[in-house]
């Protein structure tokens, strides 16, 4: 499943493993993925939220808020896994590339599959 990935959505799930670290959480969630993708130079991220009028500031914070809510570890084992929600948003993105003919899975895919 991850195989495919473009280097660009690698960097984005690694940056989402780190931030699970960071806030003390065991598993890497969806909200990990999207605040990686928030907090990346992603063009096509930047695009979106400018189409849709967010405030990329605001939206940040309200994803950390949701993130400190999320259940804590007091300490993290080397291994960190994917929820079961965020290995099915994997899949649909995957499924998404498929659809559109594309041989990778890029930050595209995965908002589409959010």
């Amino acid at each position: 499943m991850f195989d495919n990935l473009t280097d660009t959505t690698k960097e984005i799930v690694y940056s989402a493993q780190n931030l699970a670290i960071e806030n003390h959480n065991s598993v890497i969630e969806i909200v990990h993925i999207l605040l990686a993708i928030s907090n990346s130079d992603s063009d096509v991220a930047n695009e979106l939220f400018s189409e849709l009028k967010l405030n990329s500031n605001i939206f940040k914070q309200d994803i950390q808020n949701v993130l400190n809510n999320l259940a804590k570890v007091e300490q993290i084992t080397s291994q960190i896994y994917f929820s079961n929600k965020c290995l099915s948003m994997f899949e649909h993105a995957n499924e998404y590339a498929k659809k559109l003919k594309d041989k990778f899975v890029s930050i595209e895919h995965i908002l589409l599959a959010i």
